[in-house]
């Protein structure tokens, strides 16, 4: 995800909590403006977390076991390898005869503000003529690289 974006989700969510009543004991169906603002604005956003955790399961929902695997090692691959290295992967379906194929992007390795090392990594499937993207981070841990959605 963007910076951009994060920092714009990031004021929807403060604006959401500053919107929150905390004092007098009206717990009634009377809420404030701001009260209203906040329901609402939570509401939002818990619609966009919902459509992108669906957005961020597209790719491994469409892809079978073997296309996942072969998707999954290009990934491990891409997280020890240069910046903007493409690692391509292809599989044909034992079914269909259809062959379904991708690659992953690595982006530049940082360290956030906690010490840990990371980078964001692009993955592109092309399936049945459809290109699905997806942005994963990946962290650098103890047992390895660790992938997440963003």
């Amino acid at each position: 995800m963007e910076k951009g974006m994060r920092v714009f989700l990031i004021f929807l969510v403060s604006l959401g909590i500053s919107a929150c009543t905390t004092t007098g004991s009206n717990h009634g169906n009377d809420k404030s403006p701001a009260a209203k603002g906040g329901e609402i604005l939570g509401g939002v956003f818990a619609g966009i977390a919902k459509a992108g955790h669906a957005i961020g399961n597209a790719i491994t929902e469409v892809l079978d076991e073997a296309e996942r695997h072969m998707l999954a090692s290009a990934t491990k691959q891409a997280t020890t390898s240069k910046a903007n290295q493409r690692v391509a992967w292809s599989s044909r379906s034992k079914k269909t005869g259809k062959v379904t194929k991708g690659y992953v992007i690595p982006g530049e390795v940082y360290t956030r503000p906690d010490g840990q090392t990371c980078r964001e990594i692009k993955q592109v499937v092309e399936k049945d003529g459809k290109n699905l993207v997806e942005t994963k981070l990946a962290c650098k841990t103890a047992q390895g690289w660790e992938t997440s959605a963003i």
